[in-house]
């Protein structure tokens, strides 16, 4: 660890709190706590793609959303933004399709029942020729047939709408950091 990087110098700011009662043991075990906890923050930081809000995010995973109910879409697409996250939306199957071709994404979340192309369609189609793009499937529809379905075909995640937000970006983060 050098002098200059930033565990060091979490270390130093421990250590000065510390300065008068550095002789015990106890306040000793703390500075340590706090290097050690100090030293995986910044490792994760280096390492992570995605970290929460507010936060630095080195390069933002493109995420396709994927929702014939325009409402949802917006407001899904626009809190994903906030987030960080490099974001484009589809209104259909179809329009999702001509995207997938166009550009490369990390991440599609799609809905199921949507008219003329649904979402297994496309999910066969990216599993097919983007297999190692990440798909959550996202319903009003939550049964489990259509969660069985949607990971017979190859998708890593099923959400039932109405969803918590926060849940569902806990989902997407545990997505995006698996290989």
């Amino acid at each position: 660890m050098s002098k200059n990087s930033p565990v060091a110098s979490v270390k130093n700011v421990v250590e000065k709190m510390y300065k008068e009662n550095e002789e015990t043991r106890k306040h000793k075990l703390i500075v340590d706590f706090f290097a050690v906890y100090a030293y995986y923050s910044y490792a994760y930081l280096q390492n992570s793609n995605t970290i929460t809000k507010g936060h630095y995010m080195a390069q933002p995973f493109n995420i396709l959303v994927v929702d014939d109910e325009d409402a949802l879409r917006n407001v899904l697409s626009s809190e994903l933004q906030g987030e960080g996250y490099s974001v484009v939306s589809a209104a259909d199957g179809d329009e999702a399709i001509t995207i997938l071709q166009q550009k490369s994404f990390d991440l599609v979340l799609l809905d199921i029942k949507m008219p003329r192309v649904d979402g297994f369609e496309v999910l066969r189609f990216i599993k097919e020729k983007y297999p190692q793009t990440k798909v959550i499937m996202l319903t009003g529809f939550a049964d489990l047939k259509n969660a069985i379905e949607s990971k017979k075909l190859g998708a890593e995640d099923f959400v039932s709408k109405p969803y918590d937000l926060v849940d569902l970006l806990t989902t997407i983060e545990r997505v995006l950091s698996t290989e």
